[in-house]
């Protein structure tokens, strides 16, 4: 037996439930600002004796680092440092506030003039602060490639070159991972990581990337001493060289940002549309 029917002027009513479950989000975090150097220092930067002002918005009043067109990443202005004999204090230093966070990660692109020698003490470049702790990003004892180190440890610690130092004092923390010179006229993009830990903790974290290559690697660091949390980035002009130093493209976030040029100010988080209610297919 056959049978044959017809449906007509019949509407089906379907609730997807599918539909109504949240979508998986994809967070990269936060860029809390870039810095282009396009525009002035002043007034989102402070500077060493206040040499930052409205009379002096590029920084001349601070010696070094100040805002350049002699050489730049991205448009047409970049932060220069002129070091022109070892030993010598050429300039101050320039900071800027960002959001307080435990884990802060830095992006910044850099050129050192050909030719440019490194002292056989310290050079620093920036430092990430807090209350609690600060992280140096330098160059240790004439080194070409940038490390970290020159916080106080919060107990005793045995440094990477086997020394044993007490609470209070500090260690040097070279590329362990890959060795990447910096220092030979070619801009290349650093990217820093820097993890407080837990208070009290033997946790803090240390990270450097060199165009995209991970050169260096520290865990464990007992670093953390209260609760305060990494806030302020400072750039410096001391001395330890011979030669120029450019830095373009300046970017604070709590998560890796990345070799790009440039970087949004706002979050990147992907949040999910709404689910749909009341649906109706005809």
């Amino acid at each position: 037996m056959t049978c044959k029917g017809k449906i007509s002027s019949v509407r089906v009513t379907i609730f997807i439930f599918l539909l109504s479950l949240p979508l998986a989000t994809t967070s990269y975090g936060i860029v809390f600002w870039n810095e282009d150097f396009e525009n002035h220092l002043y007034p989102n930067w402070l500077g060493g004796n206040n040499c930052i002002t409205a009379t002096s918005p590029d920084g001349q009043s601070c010696g070094y680092p100040r805002i350049t067109t002699t050489q730049a990443h991205g448009g047409t202005h970049s932060i220069w440092t002129n070091y022109t004999n070892q030993g010598v204090q050429v300039g101050t230093y320039i900071d800027r506030v960002h959001a307080d966070v435990d884990d802060v990660y830095m992006r910044w692109w850099e050129k050192y003039s050909a030719g440019t020698t490194l002292g056989p003490d310290e050079h620093k470049n920036m430092i990430n602060k807090s209350s609690s702790a600060a992280f140096y990003w330098r160059h240790n004892n004439g080194d070409t490639r940038l490390g970290g180190g020159g916080w106080t440890l919060k107990r005793s610690y045995t440094c990477p070159n086997g020394n044993t130092v007490p609470a209070g004092d500090t260690c040097n923390m070279p590329p362990n991972i890959a060795s990447i010179p910096v220092t030979d006229g070619k801009w290349h993009c650093i990217e820093i990581h820097a993890g407080l830990g837990t208070v009290g903790g033997a946790n803090g974290v240390l990270e450097i990337w060199v165009d995209g290559t991970l050169t260096a690697r520290y865990t464990g660091l007992p670093i953390r001493g209260d609760n305060g949390k990494f806030n302020d980035v400072t750039h410096y002009a001391q001395n330890g060289a011979v030669g120029d130093r450019y830095v373009d493209d300046l970017a604070v976030g709590d998560a890796r940002i990345g070799c790009g040029a440039t970087a949004s100010t706002t979050s990147n988080t992907t949040t999910p549309p709404g689910a749909p209610t009341n649906l109706t297919v005809n």
